[in-house]
């Protein structure tokens, strides 16, 4: 944080917030947390997409929301099954796909 002073002399608190380039600030979209004098901004994870015969459900798509992917009958999931969002407003991990198999249940 900076002081600068205003017109009477006064001085003032200026708040400078840096944020990750490739994401636009909305702070309706955000999560803002202050930490040792600094404020640090989270972005929102945009909404999973459903996969290719499979489907995608999810906790929200705030910082460490979760989705979970699952495939439909005579497909098997390829990947990662669970996804968490991070700070930097994307979902950690790749995204996985359903192919074309059979499920042995154990």
């Amino acid at each position: 944080m900076d002081t600068t002073k205003d017109d009477t002399g006064k001085e003032e608190e200026q708040i400078v917030i840096v944020q990750h380039p490739d994401k636009k600030f909305d702070n309706a979209l955000n999560d803002i947390h202050y930490k040792d004098g600094v404020f640090l901004v989270y972005h929102d994870c945009d909404f999973p997409k459903n996969i290719p015969n499979g489907i995608t459900t999810h906790t929200g798509i705030v910082v460490n929301s979760t989705t979970t992917y699952s495939c439909h009958k005579g497909f098997v999931l390829k990947g990662q099954k669970f996804r968490k969002c991070t700070k930097t407003g994307s979902w950690d991990g790749k995204e996985p796909t359903c192919v074309k198999g059979l499920y042995v249940y154990p």
